[in-house]
């Protein structure tokens, strides 16, 4: 059975180290750090952490600040995290437990009830996670039940049709219809290919096993990047074929997520495009700031429609039209793409129009 990995935050050294040894003897898996940068770097860099330990006055920073940085991240929302005080202040509790704070004990304490204490939100934690996982699996069956055949069989469909046509014997297709066919074949497969792709990044990411790699193609400038993401648009590949309004600057700027901005700006792209209430192309800007960039695409909505950055998640949809609403994940790779990748997005509305923006 693999061990529970147990984080401590404690400044003071033999407090931190006995906390240590202590846990250990009741087979834990035990990190620890004696200031809140650490605590954070540990947070953020070793294998998800199954339950927090933390001092609240820390030399650096306030345990009340790790807090806020674990509960706003997606990934780390659920951890459960234990505060440590030398002395007990209502409104400091209340602090902490408003902030999202599961337990909070004050020393001097004894060994055996901190483990008592880590033992029972261990185990609260689990019970969570299995009705979580529950809901989800609730969620794959709608997705399996309302979207699959628009997503999935009617491309597939589309492929065996048009291949069939060309391997018929009673066929007679000339070079225009041959090339036509052929496009009808890779239009399909691009769309069968996008889908199981950000199926499988969903995936990874609710699991905690998205892991950022190197380009997987050649680098290239980033302007090039989003230009054969218009090269996708303008060949018919996304819903509408009018003329997208962009202005779209050379930026010089190479790096090795290349392959992971092109899913945030087609994603972005296509839901900016399908969504929009008039049925016009989004505006679409992308330029150097400083030593990164800004991206910014912007589309009519409808009044009716009102949804944020913290609505967006796995297969919720927000909208009535089946064809409109896909898989439902769209944005919601979009935005753990760009918290793993530290890119800055934002979604900002004005009127009837909304903004996405990334930034670097």
């Amino acid at each position: 059975m693999n061990k529970k990995k147990i984080l401590v935050i404690e400044d003071e050294l033999a407090l931190n180290e006995a906390i240590k040894t202590f846990l250990e003897l009741n087979n834990f898996d035990v990190i620890t750090a004696q200031n809140g940068e650490d605590g954070i770097r540990l947070i953020s860099n070793v294998a998800p952490v199954d339950l927090i330990v933390c001092d609240i006055n820390l030399p650096d920073i306030t345990g009340h600040d790790i807090l806020n940085f674990v509960k706003s991240d997606d990934r780390l929302f659920y951890i459960p995290f234990i505060f440590l005080s030398a002395y007990t202040d209502e409104k400091d509790v209340r602090k902490g437990m408003n902030g999202g704070a599961t337990d909070y004990m004050t020393k001097p304490f004894s060994g055996g009830e901190l483990v008592k204490t880590i033992t029972a939100h261990l185990g609260i934690a689990s019970k969570k996670k299995k009705m979580m996982e529950n809901d989800l699996s609730k969620k794959w069956l709608t997705v399996l039940n309302d979207t699959f055949m628009h997503e999935f069989i009617t491309p597939l469909n589309g492929i065996i049709n048009a291949t069939y046509l060309i391997n018929s014997s009673d066929s007679m297709l000339d070079s225009l219809d041959f090339v036509d066919t052929v496009s009808a074949i890779y239009k399909s497969s691009f769309r069968m290919y996008r889908n199981t792709r950000n199926l499988l990044l969903c995936s990874e990411f609710l699991n905690n096993k998205f892991h950022p790699t190197e380009s997987f193609a050649d680098s290239s400038y980033l302007s090039d990047v989003f230009n054969s993401v218009l090269d996708y648009y303008n060949n018919g590949i996304t819903y509408n074929d009018g003329r997208i309004n962009s202005d779209i600057s050379f930026i010089t700027q190479q790096g090795n997520n290349n392959d992971y901005l092109k899913i945030i700006f087609l994603e972005l792209l296509d839901n900016a495009v399908r969504f929009d209430a008039l049925r016009m192309p989004p505006k679409v800007n992308l330029k150097q700031k400083d030593n990164g960039f800004e991206f910014t695409i912007t589309n009519n909505i409808n009044s009716k429609l009102s949804f944020g950055l913290d609505d967006v998640a796995p297969y919720r949809k927000f909208h009535d039209d089946l064809a409109l609403n896909g898989l439902g994940i769209g944005l919601y790779i979009c935005k753990q793409l760009c918290a793993r990748l530290t890119y800055n997005i934002k979604m900002t509305t004005d009127r009837k129009q909304v903004t996405f923006s990334i930034s670097s």
